[in-house]
């Protein structure tokens, strides 16, 4: 990959290259840690575990099963570890020390996103050096390091950066196809689009429309017959497709289960949470400037893409063939996720690189006299996205809120108190007493349906339960009676229907109280989060949401206002309110 003289001296600058984008990613990993801040990690991390413990269905497939794979060999180590050590001494000895320090357990998992984002630096820099020239490959690489998004997915156990790479992988395996065409590149780049594509379902779409473009390619300067072009189209489907299998046979297995997670949910949510096309086109529009590339890159992007449709050699053609309806297939989805366009977003750098080192070619001055206008150049085209994402990673080394309102409450609110809660990741992360977390674990039971579940599915949820309960037996801090706010994230409206068959939880509906009725049940005290209560605390909010903004407001009028967390220069999180039920503002 990096084997011509000219790779050999770019070592020194990539070597910088690579060393910020790594430091930018390990900065603030255990943030949050013991709390979970992001609901979905957790996604990762129990599937991991129910995976080691040699549960190997999914019991969801709204995320891919193919990371927690690779994070269940990290604990098969990290187990290995532990028993050489004396630190675990059976496989319960980790199980229960997941319930009262998860902190290792998803250090594992971002340390394997970030090991993918240090990857995906290398393979932007791989392509764009030798598709377009060792200029666009530094800044490819530079661009792939210091993106915002991609150092802030980096810091969370989830598949996107991993996804990304992977993208990078199957384009470079392409290209070098599409080149050079022989039987062995085609098996390598089949296999390589099956990763992808099971790393992050939704890339699909655009990856089937690059590999077509890399056949039609090849065809057309290998002067292949139709019959030819239908066989490689064929084989490079059966075999991305066994790829697909082999890593997560599930799908094929459990394939309702999977139908009902990937496709009907995700449409369901859509259809229930969809915001405005002009909405989702203003959203992500700033999304890839402010979180992106900054504009000016955005801007280089640009016309790098324009430029690659203008020339349309074999590498522009699939990096455009990828890029655009990876931008296009986000705009009808009606959610605003950060997180969809990290996979294409190195490939726009790449765009960016083509772009400027077209123009570094193209000034008509000598060689010498060029380098101090294309460092000032790269310095004013890279410099916001720096600053921004060196920024961000300073952020995730910052205090919390809700750490913060979690000491003070362990302090200040009496062990055994009855306490109204948001969801987890948005709240101070209080721990449930045996009582609480009993009933809690019998609901969860009740809505997954758990009797009507294989007996694999219930041998794992019983598992999980005593493990849960017995980690209380060693757990020394105060506990709570808590009771949780259920919140119906992916509505317009609390008009609409509850979710019937939701993944991971099974049949969810909507929880909400009033004060009377909280009063009434003994509830002493209350946190809520803006992350929630922002929503409903808000113009329309009254009318869309009339049952949660009756709730949200009756604590501000008519209930004691004990503390408030706020969000300041060198604290992070949402803002978290503590209110005590039994006494009056």
């Amino acid at each position: 990959m990096f084997k011509d003289k000219q790779s050999e001296q770019d070592w020194p600058w990539l070597g910088l290259v690579l060393v910020a984008g790594l430091s930018l990613r390990l900065w603030g990993m255990g943030w949050g840690l013991p709390n979970l801040y992001h609901a979905d990690e957790s996604l990762t991390v129990r599937q991991a575990l129910a995976f080691g413990a040699g549960i190997l269905r999914p019991y969801s497939y709204v995320l891919s099963p193919f990371l927690p794979y690779i994070v269940t060999v990290l604990y098969g180590v990290y187990f290995l570890l532990g028993l050489a050590t004396g630190r675990f001494h059976s496989a319960s000895d980790l199980a229960i020390s997941f319930f009262n320090n998860p902190t290792p357990f998803y250090l594992l998992a971002r340390l394997a996103s970030a090991a993918f984002g240090l990857a995906a630096i290398l393979v932007a820099y791989a392509l764009a050096r030798r598709a377009y020239g060792h200029a666009a490959g530094i800044i490819a690489a530079l661009s792939v390091a210091l993106s915002p998004v991609l150092v802030r997915n980096a810091h969370y156990g989830l598949p996107d950066v991993p996804a990304a790479c992977l993208v990078l992988v199957a384009l470079y395996a392409l290209w070098r196809f599409a080149e050079e065409p022989d039987v062995r590149r085609f098996v390598v780049t089949s296999i390589a689009v099956g990763l992808a594509l099971v790393m992050k379902y939704y890339l699909a779409w655009p990856l089937v429309i690059s590999f077509v473009v890399a056949v039609l390619w090849a065809a057309r300067h290998r002067r292949w017959s139709g019959r030819d072009v239908f066989r490689y189209l064929a084989g490079g489907g059966i075999l991305a497709a066994v790829t697909f299998v082999a890593v997560s046979p599930f799908t094929v297995l459990d394939v309702r289960t999977f139908w009902s997670d990937a496709v009907l949910f995700q449409l369901g949510t859509q259809v229930g949470y969809g915001q405005a096309f002009t909405k989702m086109v203003a959203y992500y529009t700033s999304a890839l400037i402010l979180e992106g590339l900054d504009l000016p890159l955005m801007l280089a992007a640009l016309a790098g893409l324009a430029y690659a449709l203008y020339r349309r050699r074999s590498a522009d053609l699939l990096l455009a063939s990828f890029a655009v309806p990876s931008l296009i297939v986000l705009l009808p989805q009606g959610r605003s996720q950060l997180n969809w366009i990290v996979a294409v977003v190195p490939v726009l750098s790449i765009l960016a690189g083509l772009a400027l080192d077209a123009l570094w070619h193209a000034v008509p001055t000598n060689r010498v006299k060029r380098w101090p206008v294309a460092l000032l150049l790269l310095g004013v085209m890279v410099w916001p996205m720096a600053a921004r994402g060196y920024s961000l990673a300073q952020s995730f080394s910052w205090p919390d809120t809700r750490t913060l309102a979690r000491a003070w409450m362990e302090a200040n609110i009496p062990p055994g108190a009855k306490v109204l809660s948001d969801p987890t990741w948005s709240v101070p992360q209080l721990r449930e007493s045996r009582a609480s977390l009993t009933r809690s674990l019998n609901e969860r039971a009740e809505a997954k349906g758990m009797e009507t579940r294989p007996e694999t599915t219930q041998e794992a949820y019983g598992q999980y339960a005593r493990y849960q309960l017995a980690a209380l037996d060693s757990y020394a801090g105060p506990t709570y009676d808590i009771e949780y706010i259920q919140h119906e994230w992916w509505k317009t409206d609390e008009s609409q229907p509850d979710v019937e068959v939701y993944p991971v939880w099974g049949v969810f509906q909507g929880q909400v109280f009033s004060l009377e009725e909280l009063r009434a049940q003994g509830v002493q005290y209350a946190v809520v989060s803006s992350l929630k209560y922002a929503q409903y605390v808000r113009e329309g909010g009254k009318e869309n949401w009339p049952s949660y903004y009756a709730l949200y407001t009756s604590l501000d009028e008519q209930c004691r206002l004990l503390k408030e967390f706020v969000p300041d220069t060198h604290v992070v999180g949402p803002v978290i309110k503590v209110y005590d039920l039994r006494s009056p503002p």
